[in-house]
């Protein structure tokens, strides 16, 4: 079995169901998701607002496929002795770094997996199938479905001003960084120069901010009316036609689910001001990237 340990929003909830997802295909084994991560925290467990096709982990899951990769103390203390130089052979498989790493393939086929796997690359081969399962469950209420014709009948351009949480957390902050207002600025120019008769649809975490300090000339709708429910933000997002994120992987997914066709995407680089934070594999190669420094 492949047990992902889940964690974060509901955009690294993506990252790790989607890369579960294409080792469960590639194993032929049974995905489980550990959703212990949620507990006494201020973050919830969002995929079941989706098709989205798992079991969730009990503890005798993890247990088991431990037990069952080391089946003496000798082999435990053998493992630890190598210092983990065959990491992708054991049954706790830990993300060592921010990068793409192909070893994941090398993986056993009953394996804990602990880690973001923040880039396209680990299941790029399966996307037809992530995009009929990260589709909604229930309809769209009222209000959406007609902002959803809305984006459908416009040139829509999605901006995602992400700084709420980025903003307010010091730690966040220091570690990723607040993209500066003039990214946004930039990115509107360049689309400008591309499309014809855009439509701004912009989203938030922080629609006072974006209120009092987002100032465009250009025709725009904020989306205010989701606060609490990000999944139907985020299918809002991936009908737009064209993207502007910010460094937040609830933005790269709702650019990455949409099929629009010639769709352009802007994107900030670095991702992340702490280097070792930062997700060097995040941006697909068709996305164009636009240098900063994060505040």
């Amino acid at each position: 079995m492949i047990i992902i340990r889940l964690c974060g929003g509901l955009g690294n909830q993506l990252f790790q169901y989607a890369f579960g997802k294409k080792l469960s295909l590639f194993h032929n084994s049974k995905l489980l998701l550990d959703l212990s991560a949620f507990k006494n925290t201020d973050r919830s467990f969002e995929l079941d607002k989706f098709l989205t096709n798992y079991e969730k982990a009990k503890n005798s899951d993890i247990i088991k496929v431990i037990l069952k990769n080391y089946k003496s103390i000798g082999e435990i203390l053998e493992y630890i002795q190598s210092r983990g130089e065959n990491y992708y052979k054991m049954p706790i498989f830990k993300e060592r770094s921010l990068s793409y790493d192909d070893n994941y393939l090398l993986s056993l086929k009953d394996v804990y997996f602990w880690g973001y796997w923040q880039s396209e690359k680990y299941f790029k081969s399966i996307e037809g199938i992530l995009r009929k399962e990260i589709s909604l469950i229930n309809k769209l209420d009222v209000q959406n479905a007609e902002l959803a014709k809305l984006i459908a009948n416009s040139e829509s351009v999605c901006v995602h001003i992400r700084n709420g949480d980025y903003f307010y957390d010091e730690k966040i902050r220091n570690n990723i960084g607040i993209l500066p207002i003039e990214y946004y600025y930039i990115a509107i120019d360049c689309i400008l120069r591309e499309v014809n008769n855009p439509h701004f649809y912009i989203f938030s975490n922080n629609i006072k901010w974006v209120n009092e300090n987002f100032k465009i000339k250009q025709p725009h709708t904020i989306i205010s009316n989701n606060s609490e429910k990000s999944h139907l933000d985020l299918y809002l997002m991936s009908q737009c036609k064209h993207f502007i994120t910010a460094n937040s992987s609830f933005s790269w997914w709702g650019a990455w689910l949409s099929d629009a066709k010639n769709k352009i995407v802007y994107t900030p680089n670095p991702w992340c001001k702490n280097p070792l934070y930062n997700p060097v594999d995040i941006h697909p190669s068709n996305w164009k990237k636009i240098s900063v420094n994060l505040l």
